[in-house]
């Protein structure tokens, strides 16, 4: 041995034997479940419009806040359901300011167009915060075993998110959407907080694309008919010889067979977004895994489209909890150790002003679910 070295030697042993490996731990493969019927749902879903219509909407802050509690409670996962804690009376609130400002954005344009463009360009650019307290809003009211989730963004980076999203797109004409898509996701989910433990997101913006090419890639014959139906159209209106006895009846259907085979791309991106959304995140050591397929959900698109417009709207709580099952069913989450986080108490309150934002200014959070 070289003088200034040290052999090395074994871990200590107990009794002559050295300590056994401790194994990895095995992680827990838990089903979420949605435990909500359609009948309980209809006598909550009918009083929520009945007074909604009578109040002239003021019910629907109270309406929006019972319907997420139904859903939230009746979703479970580890013997446990979670909580949806919001206070409607603040979400009035806000949507009586989001809405006066709409109001007077719409009403400038009879009194000055300067005015209106300028009113009008604000209200665009206000998205992006619109957006960031919409999410704090929600999650601050999301809980799961008394712990709440959190959004810790601020309004510069949403800024930046959007305007580099919104470049892309228009510079790509189009093609450039998944990514766009792909980075105001990454912004959205990367951001929360369950309790204090970040949740994380790895998926790729490879993963959206190659949704969205066979998506596109499925389109193709839907917008060789619709082309085909143009112009059949359009020489059915000029009296072409051959064209004119075709009857009227026959251009409906061949509008109304496009918009049904629209659903067929639609049921597949839809399904396998949220398959790449869902099995991306990771919070602690826990893993979500999202299951969905392209033929269940396309049947389920269509029958649920079927019911509702034979029943006159009356069976849309059947397919808003036939499509919430399925989407919990096919959900499961694979845990090491347990799902408790710790809690952490944030000093600012969420604020209802942005949900208010993103319900009465249609500025919908698409994450292509």
């Amino acid at each position: 041995m070289q003088p200034g070295m040290q052999q090395a030697y074994p871990p200590p042993t107990v009794d002559g034997h050295r300590p056994p490996a401790v194994a990895p731990p095995i992680p827990r493969s838990l089903q979420f479940s949605f435990t909500g019927n359609a009948s309980e749902y209809f006598r909550i879903w009918i009083v929520n419009v009945m007074l909604s219509v009578i109040t002239l909407g003021i019910y629907s802050a109270w309406a929006k806040v019972r319907t997420r509690q139904y859903f939230y409670r009746h979703t479970w996962v580890d013997g446990s359901s979670f909580e949806y804690l919001a206070d409607p009376v603040r979400i009035l609130k806000g949507r009586v300011v989001v809405a006066t400002a709409i109001a007077a954005v719409f009403a400038a344009q009879y009194y000055s167009l300067a005015l209106y463009v300028v009113l009008a360009i604000a209200l665009a650019l206000a998205t992006p915060w619109a957006v960031t307290k919409s999410l704090a809003f929600n999650a601050h009211n999301s809980a799961f075993r008394n712990v709440r989730f959190s959004f810790q963004a601020n309004t510069g980076e949403a800024y930046g998110v959007y305007v580099l999203a919104a470049l892309i797109y228009v510079l790509s004409f189009g093609m450039g959407y998944p990514f766009a898509q792909w980075r105001i996701t990454q912004f959205a989910v990367s951001r929360h907080l369950f309790g204090d433990e970040p949740l994380r997101w790895d998926t790729t913006t490879g993963e959206y694309f190659k949704v969205y090419l066979i998506s596109l890639a499925m389109s193709t014959g839907i917008v060789i008919f619709a082309v085909i139906n143009v112009v059949i159209g359009a020489l059915v209106l000029h009296d072409v010889e051959g064209f004119s006895e075709v009857p009227p009846t026959a251009f409906a259907i061949g509008i109304a067979a496009l918009y049904a085979l629209m659903v067929i791309p639609l049921a597949y991106n839809r399904a396998n977004i949220a398959n790449a959304l869902y099995s991306g995140i990771t919070v602690s050591s826990h893993r979500l895994i999202s299951e969905q397929e392209f033929l269940p959900i396309l049947k389920l698109y269509v029958t649920n489209f079927l019911g509702v417009v034979f029943s006159l709207g009356l069976l849309t709580p059947w397919a808003k909890v036939r499509l919430a099952a399925y989407r919990a069913e096919r959900m499961k989450l694979l845990a090491v150790g347990p799902l408790e986080g710790r809690r952490y108490e944030f000093a600012n309150r969420a604020n209802a002003l942005g949900d208010a934002a993103m319900d009465l200014g249609d500025m919908d959070f698409d994450l292509g679910l």
